[in-house]
């Protein structure tokens, strides 16, 4: 049974004693770890047998091995439109978004498959497809959540900034610069572009203050600032929104706040 249809002369397929000795030889360097190699092996095969289910197969793994996740994506993004129905490769491409944290084509790529009649290459594979896909939707959810929760702290900032308060604003900045911290371990782009795109804007707006200022009216800022964030924190506290960093932050302005008084 052909698992891609009828044959094309167009686009020759790799087989018999060729296709053993491909498989032979990238064997042998990928068990002593050449990954390298085996790309330029796979890739020298892949300019004769562009559309081999084989030769792609194997230079996914290899590229899986050195760790080049963009080269992998365009190799598998390339197979899918020659092998659409492959659940093999929309795995393994669906994998790579996730290390890419580009979780919206991660779902969209396992649901398309899942619209077709997907040829599952191995007993397991149907399986591990279905669990990939819910990790996929969880991953999707969790990043729309951030995402939401960081336009809705820029917003808070940009609003403060225009009413030049300094503590709140500030409070906004120190969040955004600790989820900013929190992207960056996990390479999370898109979150990573969101945080910089409202800091940006805040400290924009900031600039644009008196830069002539007194030192002493900018401590009665300071102190009418932290009034105001007492109220915003106290409210939130009350209609229970409040998050346990805020919640701690409150406590600590307070404390500090009937201190000076």
């Amino acid at each position: 049974m052909r698992l891609f249809g009828k044959k094309d002369k167009s686009n020759p397929e790799l087989k018999g004693r060729k296709l053993n000795k491909f498989h032979n030889d990238f064997a042998d360097l990928f068990l002593a770890e050449k990954f390298e190699k085996c790309v330029e092996l796979a890739e020298s095969y892949l300019e004769k047998y562009p559309y081999d289910i084989h030769v792609n197969k194997n230079l996914v793994d290899a590229y899986s091995s050195t760790g080049n996740y963009e080269k992998n994506k365009t190799i598998l993004e390339n197979a899918i439109k020659h092998h659409p129905k492959s659940a093999y490769f929309r795995k393994h491409l669906a994998n790579v978004y996730s290390e890419l944290f580009e979780f919206e084509k991660m779902v969209e790529v396992l649901k398309e498959g899942l619209e077709l009649e997907l040829e599952f290459e191995a007993g397991s594979l149907e399986e591990e497809y279905m669990k990939t896909l819910e990790k996929a939707e969880g991953m999707q959810f969790h990043q729309r959540e951030s995402i939401h929760c960081i336009k809705e702290i820029g917003a808070r900032g940009v609003l403060f900034a225009y009413d030049k308060d300094y503590g709140t604003v500030r409070h906004c900045l120190n969040i955004l610069e600790e989820r900013r911290e929190s992207a960056l371990e996990n390479d999370s782009v898109k979150t990573l572009e969101e945080i910089d795109r409202h800091m940006d804007k805040i400290k924009k707006i900031m600039g644009s203050w008196d830069v002539n200022q007194s030192k002493d009216t900018q401590i009665q800022n300071n102190h009418t600032s932290d009034e105001s964030l007492i109220e915003v924190l106290k409210s939130k506290l009350t209609s229970g929104e409040i998050t346990k960093e805020e919640y701690n932050n409150l406590k600590s302005i307070w404390a500090q706040y009937s201190n000076d008084y």
